[in-house]
C-alpha cells in the first residue's frame, strides 16, 4: 500500500472496483497536498466526505463515473478551480467555492438514447452569482423558480467566457 502521501496528483483510470473503494475509504484524506484528483473512467459510485479535507485540491474530475452526488464537504475546498462531473444536482455548498473557475457538467441518460430528454443540465441554486472567478459554465438549466433567476445571477460573473445553457 502507499507509504508516501506527498503526491500532488492522483489519476485513477480503469482499475478494479475494490481497489478504487480502498483508495477512497482508507487513504484519500492522507493526501493532504493533493491538487488534482482525477477519477475519470473509474468504477466509482460515491465520493467520501473526507474529500473536504483536501484543502489544496484545485481539480476534481468525476467524468464518466457513476457518482450521483457530491458530499456537502465539497464546500470546504476553497482552492478548487475545476469541477468536471455529470451530476446534475450539486449540493448548495458548492456556492461557497469563490475561486471556482470551471464548472463542467454533462449528463447523458444512455437508456433514453439521444432524443429529447436524454441530456440534462446542471440545476443551479440561488447564489451561483458568487462565483466571481467562474470562466466556464457548461450545460446549465435556465429556469425561474421561486424568484431565483439564473440570468440575474449571471450578471455578476464578469470573468465568464464560456456559457452553455
Amino acid at each position: 500500500m502507499v507509504e508516501d502521501y506527498s503526491a500532488r496528483s492522483v489519476f485513477v483510470i480503469n482499475i478494479d472496483d475494490l481497489i478504487c473503494r480502498s483508495i477512497l475509504g482508507f487513504t484519500i484524506e492522507k493526501f493532504k497536498l493533493l491538487k488534482l484528483l482525477d477519477f475519470s473512467i473509474a468504477p466509482l459510485d460515491y465520493i467520501p466526505r473526507e474529500v473536504g479535507k483536501l484543502c489544496f485540491l484545485k481539480s476534481l474530475n468525476l467524468r464518466n463515473t457513476k457518482v450521483k452526488m457530491l458530499p456537502k464537504s465539497i464546500g470546504k475546498l476553497h482552492n478548487l478551480h475545476l469541477v468536471n462531473t455529470h451530476i446534475h444536482n450539486l449540493p448548495i455548498e458548492i456556492n461557497k467555492l469563490r475561486n471556482l473557475r470551471h464548472l463542467l457538467v454533462f449528463h447523458h441518460d444512455h437508456a433514453t438514447g439521444y432524443g429529447y430528454g436524454a441530456f440534462r443540465g446542471l440545476r443551479t441554486h440561488e447564489g451561483i452569482g458568487h462565483f466571481v472567478e467562474l470562466q466556464t459554465l457548461t450545460n446549465v438549466e435556465a429556469y425561474h423558480h421561486h424568484g431565483f433567476s439564473l440570468v440575474k445571477e449571471l450578471e455578476t460573473m464578469s470573468q465568464l467566457r464560456w456559457l452553455c445553457i
